[in-house]
């Protein structure tokens, strides 16, 4: 039972961290895309979506391809938009420093998280 609990714990603990110097990053879901002609629906959970860092060059798998994403700076002002191209990288200019909250739009839904750069 302690090996199930401390599971449980190490994969809710590891699913909210966001920011990275390097390495993966996960985005989350901030809304369900869903219709609202009926709102009363059960949706299944969203998945997050994984990334991968290295330095300024952000790599995400084939379902990203295509879709927009929006950089955003601590004053939520867009500093950055770009798709993710058809290898799914993003190359981010070399004049952005700092904490970041990246945007990715798949479908009509929205993934968020914090990069640093």
């Amino acid at each position: 039972m302690k090996k199930i609990l401390f599971a449980i714990l190490l994969l809710f603990t590891s699913s909210i961290t966001t920011m990275h110097a390097d390495g993966p990053v996960i985005l989350h879901p901030i809304n369900n895309g869903g219709s609202t002609e009926n709102p009363n629906k059960p949706r299944s959970p969203i998945a997050p979506i994984y990334f991968d860092q290295d330095g300024k060059t952000l790599t995400f798998d084939e379902s990203c391809v295509g879709c927009p994403i929006t950089l955003l700076d601590e004053n939520g002002d867009i500093v950055f938009t770009s798709f993710v191209d058809e290898n799914g990288i993003v190359e981010l200019p070399s004049d952005l420093i700092g904490t970041f909250v990246l945007q990715l739009t798949r479908a009509n839904i929205t993934f968020e998280g914090e990069i640093e750069l």
